[in-house]
């Protein structure tokens, strides 16, 4: 048995990007936000968009923890050096 190879042009574009517009506007709970029967292409494709769109998110939201990590680790000896600073002005 040949297994079938994905095709992004066997999906409907319009229901694509209304997949992704789905989860930009309502997150995960878009996910529900259509009307396309089970099993039909156009639900398929909403759902194909919904799940690009929330891959996306998650890679953009590791990105910015880990700018926010990198820059706190950077910042931590110059934060310490004022908290003891401002600590030893209150004593």
């Amino acid at each position: 048995m040949d297994k079938q190879q994905f095709n992004a042009n066997a999906f409907n574009p319009t229901c694509f990007r209304e997949g992704r517009e789905a989860f930009r506007a309502h997150g995960v709970a878009g996910q529900t936000r259509h009307s396309f029967a089970a099993g039909s292409i156009e639900r398929a494709s909403f759902l194909a968009g919904f799940s690009e769109e929330h891959y996306a998110a998650r890679l953009r939201a590791s990105d910015e923890a880990l700018a926010y990590h990198q820059l706190s680790v950077r910042e931590s000896a110059a934060d310490r050096a004022w908290a003891e600073r401002l600590a030893a002005h209150s004593a």
